[in-house]
């Protein structure tokens, strides 16, 4: 799924534009100056080199204001996710220009996120302060990314299809430790149209608490599938 204020689509619409524009003559210099005032509105974290695996998915979502730093100017890839800031994202990139309006009368703050999935990937009243709080695993992630994926091609009228059985599942060594039928299920489709996929031992480790980075890395793929 694609949006108008995704980085590469911005960048090269516009970069396409103007080559149009000068009738095909595009002078390196300007590419250049392009580019380089891009990436001027990306924050540098300090502890993301741009050697990190995951550089790019940060930056490509701190541009679009998916995801943020901390005040001391780092983004802590390795640090968990709670369930609150996974909905919010995965609400952001579902309906990038909704207005949000914060909670007045003390709830969570990812209430509006929340709600904005409520019977589409989630069901409201089953997500309090406690839960929200809670670091998210890898299988809840999926289950709601398969969710909004599915959601997002009713939306834009796209064909998909779902290939039944457990031919995608079998590529992960601890599927026979996953017995959730909705996990099951929501795994093979992320699997299938490449949202998630498992570590360098083939594991999946759905009980494992997914990653800042990991998530960023999910928002662009979810984003551009």
């Amino acid at each position: 799924m694609k949006r108008q204020t995704s980085f590469d689509v911005c960048l090269f619409s516009f970069v396409k534009e103007e080559m149009e524009l000068k009738k095909g003559f595009f002078s390196l210099g300007l590419m250049c100056s392009i580019l380089l005032s891009h990436f001027s509105f990306a924050v540098s974290f300090k502890d993301v080199s741009d050697s990190h695996w995951a550089y790019s998915y940060i930056v490509q979502m701190q541009i679009e204001k998916v995801i943020n730093g901390y005040p001391d100017g780092s983004f802590k890839p390795e640090d968990t996710v709670k369930t609150g800031e996974f909905i919010k994202m995965a609400s952001m990139i579902l309906w990038p220009n909704f207005h949000y309006e914060m909670p007045t009368d003390g709830s969570h703050w990812a209430m509006p996120y929340v709600n904005s999935l409520n019977h589409i990937a989630l069901k409201s009243k089953e997500y309090d302060a406690q839960r929200l709080e809670r670091k998210i695993t890898r299988g809840e992630a999926t289950i709601i990314l398969s969710k909004v994926f599915l959601q997002e091609r009713i939306f834009q009228n796209r064909p998909y299809k779902i290939e039944e059985g457990d031919s995608y599942l079998q590529r992960y060594t601890d599927i026979s430790s996953i017995t959730d039928s909705n996990l099951r299920t929501a795994l093979n489709i992320c699997t299938q149209y490449g949202l998630m996929n498992g570590f360098e031992d083939n594991s999946f480790r759905a009980n494992e608490f997914l990653t800042r980075a990991q998530a960023a890395k999910l928002m662009v793929v979810l984003e551009h599938n």
